[in-house]
């Protein structure tokens, strides 16, 4: 057995021989820009974009290199394995974004969290215990970070998101009055028969809800 890392640029066609037909290579570190994207700064082609340029709609070709003059795109009528390919992809986008904020602390300034570090260890007397595994701190660029684009455009460069809570407040609130419509009215879930739900905030002055629906059990 020889373990394959998801970096190798055989780690697609060997997963998903179908959508790797002949013998096309995937993405990998060292792979380079192409044509007016590639610049002193943008040498290498992300995960990211492989994938986007590989699930892009195109009316001539395969999606896929030497295969130009075709009308079928054998990507795009994969079903359920086209679902399971970009399942697989989202997910080593985000691990290797994770792998890099894990290696590039020190760009990322994160000792000056430590006060931070420090506040959080008292307060849940973490020191006390042996730690398991260790802290990462992610920008707050990372998908699923606390900024939210309507506070940010409607607040001078000068101001955080924390000296508005006005503002963070209005937005948070349409957005959880949108959210439960489409789970008791639009029904993405199916009908619901209760649903509770309880607001928190948190130290940063940004508030989070926890959501119970109970379902109807026949659906």
């Amino acid at each position: 057995m020889q373990s394959i890392s998801a970096g190798s640029p055989h780690a697609d066609p060997m997963l998903y021989p179908l959508l790797f037909p002949h013998g096309e290579t995937g993405w990998h570190y060292n792979l380079r820009q192409e044509g007016i994207r590639r610049n002193e700064v943008r040498l290498r082609n992300s995960m990211k974009e492989f994938a986007s340029s590989r699930l892009a709609i195109r009316y001539t070709g395969t999606n896929s290199n030497g295969n130009e003059g075709h009308t079928f795109s054998l990507i795009h009528a994969g079903g359920f394995l086209l679902q399971q390919y970009i399942c697989d992809q989202y997910v080593r986008v985000e691990a290797n974004n994770l792998r890099y904020l894990r290696d590039h602390q020190k760009a990322l300034f994160a000792d000056a969290y430590q006060g931070l570090l420090d506040h959080i260890n008292q307060q849940l007397r973490l020191d006390e215990i042996d730690p398991v595994g260790r802290r990462t701190i992610l920008p707050s660029t990372f998908l699923g970070g606390p900024r939210w684009p309507e506070i940010v455009d409607n607040i001078p460069c000068w101001l955080k998101a924390t000296d508005r809570p006005d503002l963070v407040a209005r937005v948070f609130h349409a957005k959880l009055k949108e959210l439960m419509r489409d789970i008791t009215v639009n029904k993405v879930f199916g009908n619901v028969d209760a649903y509770v739900y309880t607001i928190e905030f948190q130290k940063r002055g940004l508030p989070h809800a926890h959501i119970l629906i109970i379902l109807d059990e026949d659906m």
